[in-house]
């Protein structure tokens, strides 16, 4: 996943874009991908940009969070409670372009918790045709992260949307209280890549052997 070197020629870094989880942010990604970031550095760079919407940190209900994010804002992907599906999923469509405009072009996405179901949904508007940006063609892969996503019924209804044939790895944990719904993402992709770890509901900490698998 993160080499593709010809005989002979230098590997080119790879440039990912990492979508956090709900009411955090960008930095906060940084820091809880820390061990993570380490290893991908010599092959990839990494961006983090914030959620498209300002989070009342009194949905936040994670102490380690308000600790981390203090007086900074707090970020989320999606605007569920108050936008209809079809323009929520316009909306999403629309932030995804300005990033790909302002930051892009990328090899590959990384998202974690609500970031995660983001990512997916890129996928999903990505198989339909839905980008009018061609630079989201250039993505390869999709590393999610203790996610879950849910059915778009207004891209999905549009037609029978078989699972997709776009390259995904799956990091899922046996005590994170999404465990269910991550097993069941898996089933949207076509051969998706799976790595449980024992850390619950978090970005794992894993070690040299484990990232040879995501290589």
């Amino acid at each position: 996943m993160f080499q593709e070197k010809p005989e002979g020629k230098q590997t080119r870094k790879l440039k990912i874009i990492c979508f956090h989880g709900f009411g955090t942010n960008g930095e906060m990604m940084k820091t809880q991908m820390r061990h993570l970031y380490h290893l991908m550095q010599p092959y990839a760079d990494l961006v983090f940009p914030n959620g498209s919407k300002v989070t009342s940190k009194s949905l936040v209900v994670d102490p380690a969070v308000h600790k981390f994010i203090g007086e900074a804002l707090s970020y989320s992907w999606f605007d569920y409670r108050n936008l209809p599906e079809a323009e929520l999923v316009q909306t999403s469509i629309d932030y995804m372009e300005a990033l790909l405009e302002a930051e892009g072009p990328f090899d590959g996405m990384i998202g974690f918790s609500q970031g995660g179901a983001f990512v997916h949904l890129m996928i999903l508007a990505l198989s339909q045709g839905m980008f009018r940006n061609k630079r989201m063609n250039q993505m390869r892969f999709a590393i999610l992260i203790c996610t879950a996503v849910w059915k778009w019924n207004s891209i999905e209804l549009k037609g029978d949307v078989h699972p997709i044939d776009f390259p995904t790895f799956h990091f899922m944990s046996k005590s994170d209280f999404l465990y269910q719904l991550s097993v069941a993402s898996t089933t949207r992709f076509v051969n998706p890549y799976i790595m449980h770890h024992g850390e619950g509901h978090k970005i794992p900490r894993i070690g040299m052997e484990n990232f040879k698998e995501l290589m």
